[in-house]
């Protein structure tokens, strides 16, 4: 694609030089007048400037530890056992309710 771009830029530099050489004479001198269409051809057979860097902003959610649904979960599970234990516990009386025969 920069090939295209470099020669439809001489090109266009061939053709204004061209059409410069062949106008009538004026009172300007053949420097300043062939000074525009060579300064496009510059700006044209010139690369792009390069694409500015994208505007990324990353902004990171801290909570402490306690706050955290990992350790919310992890507690309301460690307390749900903890109540089953005591719950089981309770229910057997402290003593055990099988028969024993002698």
């Amino acid at each position: 694609m920069r090939i295209i771009q470099r020669m439809a830029a001489a090109a266009a530099l061939v053709f204004a030089v061209s059409a410069q050489a062949g106008a009538a004479p004026t009172h300007t001198t053949p420097q300043a007048s062939l000074q525009a269409p060579v300064t496009f051809a510059l700006t044209a057979a010139q690369d792009p400037p390069p694409a500015p860097a994208p505007n990324v902003t990353v902004t990171t959610k801290t909570t402490t530890w306690y706050a955290d649904p990992m350790w919310v979960t992890v507690a309301v599970l460690g307390a749900a056992l903890i109540i089953g234990v005591i719950i089981a516990a309770s229910r057997s009386g402290g003593r055990s309710q099988t028969t024993v025969i002698k």
